[in-house]
Order: C-alpha cells, then sequence, then structure tokens
C-alpha cells in the first residue's frame, strides 16, 4: 500500500515506530520494452560472438519463433554521422566479406565495400614501379625482418583509400573529413 506524507505524520504523531514501506507503481510497459531492448541487445552480442567463435558455421539463425524478434530488432542502417564508411576487403576472400556484411547489418552500419589490394598479386618489380622503397635497414619490429608482400599490399589499400579520402576532403562535397583507420 502506498504511504503518503499524512500517513508518516499520523505515525509519528502516535509514536508508532512501525517500519514503512513505500510501494510505488511500475510502468510495465516501458520496463518490458526496456527489458526487450537489453535482450535483443544481447542477442546481436552472442551472434557476432558465435561468429568469431565458430568461423566454419558463423551465422546464427534464430528458431522460427524468435525470428520475428531477432531480425525485426536489427538497427536502422546508418554511416554513424560520417560522409562514408569503408569496409577494405580481398576479392578472394568472399567468406570475409559476408561475415563482414553479416557483422556490420547486426550492429547497423552502412558501409561501402572497396577492393583490397592484394599481396599475392605484388611482386618485387610492381611495388618499384609504384615507387615503393623501403627504408634502408628497416625491419619489422616484432619479427625483425622486411616487410611482406601482403602487408605492402595491406598498406597500399589504405593509402589509396585514405587518398580518396583527402581528395573528397578537398572538394566542395564535404568542407570537413574525419579519417579513422
Amino acid at each position: 500500500m502506498p504511504v503518503d506524507e499524512s500517513d508518516v505524520e499520523a505515525m509519528q504523531a502516535t509514536g508508532n515506530d512501525a517500519e514503512l514501506i513505500e510501494v510505488s507503481a511500475i510502468d510495465a510497459t516501458s520496463s518490458e520494452a526496456h527489458w526487450l531492448a537489453r535482450d535483443v541487445e544481447l542477442f546481436t552480442h552472442l551472434r557476432l560472438q558465435a561468429m568469431l567463435d565458430q568461423e566454419d558455421r558463423w551465422r546464427v539463425i534464430a528458431a522460427p519463433s524468435l525470428n520475428a524478434t531477432a531480425e525485426s530488432h536489427l538497427p536502422v542502417m546508418s554511416k554513424l554521422g560520417f560522409d562514408e564508411v569503408y569496409m577494405i576487403n580481398l576479392i578472394r576472400r568472399p567468406d570475409r566479406r559476408s561475415q563482414m556484411d553479416y557483422a556490420l547489418s547486426q550492429v547497423g552500419v552502412k558501409a561501402r565495400h572497396v577492393p583490397a589490394v592484394d599481396g599475392l598479386e605484388l611482386n618485387h618489380a610492381r611495388v618499384e614501379a609504384l615507387g615503393i622503397r623501403q627504408l634502408p635497414g628497416y625491419a619489422d619490429p616484432y619479427h625483425k625482418r622486411p616487410l611482406k608482400f601482403g602487408e605492402i599490399g595491406c598498406f597500399l589499400s589504405h593509402y589509396s583509400l585514405w587518398q580518396v579520402s583527402l581528395l573528397f576532403a578537398l572538394s566542395e562535397a564535404s568542407p570537413s573529413v574525419r579519417l579513422l583507420f
């Protein structure tokens, strides 16, 4: 039973030391919505974690009874306030692209696919033709060796995207660009 100020005053006036317990009304609708939103968030994290833990069977499909809840509560796709979000991926790895497309859809990120420079297609002549030279005496700090073609391809993928972003920033299309790598 809710206790109001007049009840407290009356009990104090009579010297009654009974314990007062105040119970307030609970809005079940907002509480249910809160827990449903929390369950959806936890289920999203569960599906993404399962994708990481079991690469051979990475897509978690909800049971038919949960499908409406699981898929209909995905966030609205957005670029998170950026002009563009890019996802770099090797063309020869469509499995990784599918995984990233799935993960991004689960968290509501709309990304543009950019093909990566494949290190398997690089050789010394092509790297030299691109004007890339390793600093004399440079060695990878961890492995103590020169860079491999895969690492050079990774660098070139990010570098070319950085150049495109810089050109976009310098154009009138976007007066300010935030570059996050």
